[in-house]
């Protein structure tokens, strides 16, 4: 892959975290484009050994599973052009190990990424909490604090799923320990905050 290529993707999948908090639609657009490049790479170069990954295996034996009980549904019609495409997931699955192998700092920038959005959501939880909206404006959901997230109830799980990522980055580094602390601390704080009682679990 090219140096041009390798920065896109990398890009595009160190953004997602961020674009997340937009909602759906751009994360998964980033995360689309990304694996699209990934497979036009590995065909145009016939890198196919790529897919000989037990992980990519035992995802590809999900996505047929749930393929075949999507075929056996009465909401076929439904679902089916949204779950046809669960296979990107595999794609960027083999993009994330291919970045973690070839680029020496895609670790180091993720976790840079992730520590950047944890203070910022703090920092921004915290001024919507004492003066009743976020620095761009937004007010908290009634009895609940939001932050970016503006009326979707979502901050408490979105900082639970992420918080054991980072700590396993920064598990990677040394003396990390008093890193670690101060994100368990602060993802503590904002999901209190977020009043979500299974992000809080």
């Amino acid at each position: 892959m090219s140096r041009f290529q390798l920065n896109l993707v990398s890009l595009l999948v160190l953004s997602i975290p961020a674009l997340l908090v937009t909602g759906p639609f751009l994360p998964d657009l980033a995360l689309s484009v990304s694996s699209i490049i990934f497979l036009i790479y590995i065909v145009r170069n016939r890198k196919f050994e790529i897919f000989k990954d037990y992980y990519f295996f035992f995802f590809l034996f999900f996505y047929i599973v749930i393929t075949i009980s999507l075929l056996q549904s009465k909401y076929l019609e439904e679902i089916f052009f949204k779950n046809i495409f669960y296979f990107r997931f595999g794609i960027f699955l083999l993009l994330v190990k291919y970045l973690i192998n070839t680029d020496s700092k895609f670790l180091e920038n993720l976790k840079n990424v992730l520590l950047t959005i944890f203070i910022l959501l703090f920092i921004d939880s915290l001024i919507q909490l004492i003066i009743g909206k976020n620095i761009i404006g937004l007010s908290p959901f009634p009895g609940r604090i939001t932050s970016f997230f503006g009326d979707e109830s979502i901050l408490g799980s979105y900082v639970s799923r992420l918080c054991p990522l980072l700590v396993a980055l920064l598990y990677l580094e040394k003396d990390n320990k008093y890193k670690i602390i101060f994100v368990l601390m602060m993802s503590f704080i904002i999901v209190i905050l977020s009043g979500e009682r299974a992000s809080i679990a």
